[in-house]
């Protein structure tokens, strides 16, 4: 039995190295499909703008232009009056386009900042399961750490495997 217990350890350490390299792999390959969802979710609020934005623009030049239809079937001079009145209207049409613009920006800009975030998270995935290789890794190669037993380092103190320092 004696003889099988260092190839125990260097399995359950292999395993320790394998699951923290899994996990953060699982967690940094949700993290980027989430940073790709949040940036199709940007496309398509642009696009979910623009095309509102279009539909506002066609509406308001058949309205402009019915306007127009109707003042000059009732005889009336498009100077003046009726002119700035039309203007007037272009003018608010093109401003409500701006606003549907923008506010589609303003989310695309905020989903664009999610996906960011989530390109951080995977990196810092990354990042976490390479310490926890390296620590089952160092943990697995000591004799005792995982029972707690007292380690020495280089200057004779008894270093246990929380850091707690003692004078030997």
């Amino acid at each position: 039995m004696a003889a099988i217990t260092p190839f125990l350890q260097i399995a359950g350490t292999a395993f320790s190295v394998a699951g923290a390299i899994s996990g953060a792999s699982s967690q940094a390959n949700a993290a980027k499909y989430n940073a790709q969802v949040a940036e199709r979710n940007a496309q398509v609020s642009r696009a979910g703008a623009a095309a509102d934005a279009q539909t506002l623009d066609r509406r308001a030049r058949q309205r402009i232009g019915a306007a127009r239809a109707a003042y000059g079937a009732a005889g009336v001079d498009l100077e003046g009056s009726p002119l700035d009145v039309l203007e007037q209207s272009a003018a608010e049409a093109e401003m409500d386009k701006m606003n549907i613009l923008y506010k589609g920006e303003l989310q695309a800009m905020g989903m664009q900042d999610t996906a960011a975030l989530n390109r951080s998270r995977a990196d810092a995935a990354i990042g976490e399961g390479v310490y926890g290789a390296g620590r089952a890794l160092l943990i697995g190669s000591v004799p005792g750490a995982t029972r707690g037993e007292y380690l020495y380092d280089d200057e004779g103190r008894i270093v246990t495997r929380r850091g707690d320092l003692k004078r030997r």
